[in-house]
Order: structure tokens, then C-alpha cells, then sequence
């Protein structure tokens, strides 16, 4: 009985062994995406944070603790001049973002956050793409234009290390790195074409036709991301059409005005974009 009994204790140890041996390791992986230049010396990424397990994974949600997040880059892109490195948005609270976004030699560094007392509303991250955004990240430079080279970015291997941790009810664990991370679009570099795509001034360009019936086409330039509104206006003032009232990249754009409703007469359209207001003044004619 004796032998029965230490028999049935060895086949627990071992299937207890098993168990962890195949226990589920929660890791994450990054996604950075939607390279944007948005002007000449200026472009913006995300970095998007996803768990690391697969799809059939029992991890469904980790609770997102803290983060750091290390990449190594063409530091030749800087064509001279000096970087600067900054948050432009994110989808974490404002004490969870990373900090002290920096460049050093050719690493962009976010160092770790600080740690949140909420532990209830804790930010969840699973494996649904794109992930949750850490952080919308701006890199300019000094210099005129950025270098004709590739950013060649890439998780940093050096002793700065990409970390993320986890709340696990009781305490921060440090996740597994996937090694499943996905850079998309990074390595692009900015080419002559899309440099000449990119007006170097602000602009509102006199509508065409005019005078017109019923409809026109307004175009205008944008030499930097802006918020941008574009309205139409009475004889008298008031406001009888927005055209435009969102954020928009550096480029070149147009919109069309309809004044199929209106009555014959001059109208004044206004463009805002940050510091920069125009007006041009069009004839309906019916």
C-alpha cells in the first residue's frame, strides 16, 4: 500500500510539473504604424501595444501597468541638424504615458512610467489589431529637411530594452517579449517626390469658378499638420457653412462648395489653420 500511495505522489509531482511546463507565458508585442511626414523635418508614428499570445490564448486581456519603450534608428535622418523627440497623443492616462521622450546617439528613448494607484481601471490590452496606443510619437529636426535615408527603425537590443508589466490582482509582472513585433512602413524614406507634395507655405487659392452656379472648387495648401476649419460666409457676417473642421496632415487639398440652397450674392469663405487665417471673398450667380 505503502508503494501504491508514493506511486500515486509521484504521478501528482509530475503531472503538477507538466501543468507548468505548458502554463502560459502572458508576453506582449509592439505594432508601430502609420508613419506620417508631416512636413519636411517633421513626421509622427503610433506605437501600439497587443498581447503577445495567440489568438486561442486564456490571456484574452492583460492589465497594462507600466512600459518602456527603446528603438534604434538611422540616426543619419537628421541631415545635420538637431532631434527632437515628443509625445503628440496616446490612449493611456496622462500619468501611465511614458516619459522623458529623448534622442540619444540612435536610440529614441521613453523611459518607464510611473506607477498608477487606480489599480481597478487599469488599461486592458488584448490580441485584437492595432492594439492599444501607447503613444503617437513626433520626431523633427533642426535642419531644412529630413536626410534622403531610410529611418531603419527597430526595437533597441541594447541594455535599454523595450519592458512592459502587467497587473496581475496582487503585483506587477514583467511580461515576455513576443518577438512577433511589427514595424510597418518605417523603413520608407522620405523621397524627393513626396517632399515636393508638400507645399512650403500656406495657402488659399481663389476659387474656380467664379462667379459660379451652383457649386465650386476651393483649394488650399498646408505645409505643416494643422487643425483646420473652413467656412463660408454672408454679405453680412454670418456663418452659413463649415467645409472643413478637422485635423489634417501637411499636403495639398480642395473642397467643394455647394450653394445650391443659397441666394444669388457675394460670399466670403475663411481658412484657419494654427496661426494662419485667410479670406477670399466668390459671387454665386443663379
Amino acid at each position: 500500500m505503502k508503494t501504491i500511495k508514493n506511486f500515486k505522489s509521484v504521478i501528482l509531482v509530475l503531472m503538477f510539473l507538466a501543468n507548468l511546463s505548458f502554463a502560459e507565458t502572458p508576453s506582449f508585442k509592439v505594432n508601430v504604424s502609420n508613419i506620417n511626414y508631416t512636413s519636411k523635418n517633421t513626421l509622427e508614428f503610433d506605437i501600439y501595444l497587443l498581447n503577445g499570445n495567440n489568438e486561442n490564448s486564456k490571456q484574452e486581456g492583460l492589465r497594462y501597468s507600466l512600459g518602456q519603450y527603446f528603438f534604434e534608428f538611422n540616426s543619419k535622418i537628421a541631415n545635420g541638424g538637431n532631434l527632437n523627440y515628443t509625445i503628440v497623443d496616446s490612449d493611456l492616462p496622462e500619468a501611465m504615458r511614458p516619459r522623458n521622450a529623448s534622442v540619444k546617439e540612435n536610440q529614441l528613448r521613453l523611459f518607464v512610467n510611473s506607477v498608477s494607484a487606480d489599480k481597478k481601471n487599469l488599461p486592458v490590452f488584448n490580441n485584437k489589431s492595432p492594439g492599444l496606443l501607447i503613444v503617437r510619437m513626433k520626431l523633427e529636426t533642426s535642419a531644412e529637411k529630413f536626410a534622403e535615408v531610410p529611418l531603419d527603425l527597430k526595437l533597441s537590443q541594447s541594455k535599454f530594452k523595450t519592458k512592459v508589466f502587467s497587473f496581475d490582482g496582487k503585483k506587477n509582472i514583467e511580461l515576455a517579449n513576443s518577438d512577433d513585433n511589427s514595424i510597418e512602413g518605417v523603413t520608407g524614406k522620405l523621397s524627393n517626390e513626396s517632399i515636393a507634395n508638400i507645399p512650403a507655405e500656406f495657402a488659399l487659392g481663389q476659387n474656380y469658378p467664379n462667379p459660379f452656379n451652383p457649386s465650386t472648387t476651393i483649394n488650399y495648401d498646408l505645409p505643416a499638420s494643422n487643425f483646420v476649419t473652413l467656412k463660408i460666409y454672408d454679405l453680412v457676417g454670418k456663418e452659413v457653412m463649415t467645409l472643413v473642421n478637422e485635423k489634417l496632415d501637411a499636403g495639398r487639398y480642395s473642397a467643394t462648395f455647394n450653394g445650391s440652397n443659397l441666394a444669388s450674392g457675394m460670399y466670403f469663405y475663411k481658412i484657419t489653420a494654427g496661426e494662419f487665417t485667410f479670406v477670399r471673398k466668390m459671387v454665386l450667380i443663379k
